[in-house]
């Protein structure tokens, strides 16, 4: 239970009652007023939440981010944010959280943020983020910023909409266009602020509705919720309908003026093992220009099941003429061979194949693969191969 005073954790059968786990520090003898976002991990055992230090509003301050055991042990500092909204999100892989950063000529001008935050700094896990905004640097900006890399998977949020930035249950980061509300854009990998977006827009069809004094004007996505990596709910607010949509654009209307909604997004978690070479060990000798096929067989490891939407990549090193992606079947018209999208369930294992060329001259060549998620995310085991051109 999260509180304008603090963190406690309740359990349903009364075998385990842990009052105070955290607390916030009162603000001029009052408590801090604006309740902070929290997750829980994938695994139950401890919960994040960006805690209050100071402030100097309701609502910018100094924030600590607290990784909180539920069976008692101490609580865990994970990094401490200057000049930061309260409203924290995280990304269901854990490896980042989404912070808005405001300066002194932001929305909350002129209630005392002042100009003097350090220069930029950020010392990795337990350190200080105190960017400095003066001159043209910008008001107001999303930052998002690295976790400790052995945090773990997070339990996805069922309001996802609560603000510009979402994550898919796959991890994609999307951030929606904050004025329409009806167009939202999938972000980089590895991006440090939400300007960064990779790809075109995946519009929302909304219905233009007329007013009573006969202008038109673009309906408002109210709320947002993931299904699964590729599909959503959301709903408009005039007229008041649900809808299911999709990553390709494709809407259904579900529901006529529905009181509420809610969805349990998917969380599974991909991953996978190596098992065996099936052909081509390392090393093997080639002459320039052979044509040879090299297997893998690889275990399914994760939750997910994969399915038509997952691939096998070209990652690094040399290509040797393969194929930049590929189903995880085969087009092959041998009975032994997979079909091309093959489900794979948890502790499964399958083979996966690519058909390569020897380069025309003589040394080592060695090139990585890996699988990627539906969403594009890769994940797992990195097989390679290895040879030798004689």
């Amino acid at each position: 239970m999260v509180t304008p005073t603090g963190l406690s954790f309740y359990s349903f059968e009364g075998s385990r009652l842990r009052r105070g786990a955290l607390t916030y520090p009162a603000r001029a003898g009052r408590p801090f007023t604006v309740i902070p976002r929290g997750v829980w991990t994938q695994d139950s055992s401890a919960f994040l939440i960006a805690a209050p230090v100071g402030t100097a509003t309701p609502f910018i301050g100094t924030l600590t981010i607290w990784r909180v055991p539920v069976e008692g042990a101490q609580s865990q500092a994970l990094m401490t944010v200057d000049n930061s909204n309260p409203q924290v999100d995280f990304a269901p892989d854990g490896s980042s959280a989404a912070i808005v950063l405001e300066g002194p000529g932001g929305p909350l001008a002129g209630v005392g943020l002042g100009d003097s935050a350090p220069p930029l700094a950020l010392d990795g896990a337990g350190g200080l983020f105190a960017p400095r905004f003066a001159g043209r640097n910008p008001d107001l900006a999303t930052f998002l910023l690295p976790l400790p890399e052995d945090l773990g998977s997070l339990a996805m949020r069922r309001d996802t909409f609560g603000y510009q930035l979402v994550w898919s249950p796959g991890g994609s980061a999307y951030v929606f266009d904050a004025e329409s509300l009806r167009e939202f854009y999938p972000l980089c990998p590895n991006a440090s602020q939400i300007s960064e977006v990779c790809g075109p827009a995946i519009r929302i069809p909304l219905e233009i509705v007329q007013d009573d004094r006969g202008t038109t004007d673009d309906d408002l996505v109210q709320g947002f919720e993931w299904v699964d990596w590729n599909r959503f709910l959301y709903v408009t607010i005039r007229p008041r309908q649900l809808y299911l949509g999709d990553l390709a654009g494709g809407t259904t209307l579900l529901a006529e003026d529905p009181a509420s909604f809610d969805a349990v997004a998917a969380t599974c978690t991909d991953d996978s093992e190596f098992v065996s070479d099936v052909t081509v060990p390392d090393s093997a000798p080639f002459e320039p220009g052979t044509v040879f096929r090299k297997t893998w067989r690889i275990r399914n490891s994760g939750t997910c099941t994969w399915d038509a939407g997952y691939r096998f990549a070209f990652l690094s090193g040399d290509r040797m003429s393969g194929p930049r992606s590929a189903p995880l079947g085969s087009l092959d018209r041998h009975y032994e061979s997979s079909p091309l999208f093959p489900g794979v369930r948890p502790g499964e294992e399958m083979d996966v194949s690519v058909t390569l060329i020897a380069p025309s001259e003589e040394g080592t060549y060695e090139g990585h693969w890996q699988l990627f998620a539906a969403d594009g995310t890769p994940f797992g085991t990195v097989p390679y191969v290895m040879i030798q051109v004689h």
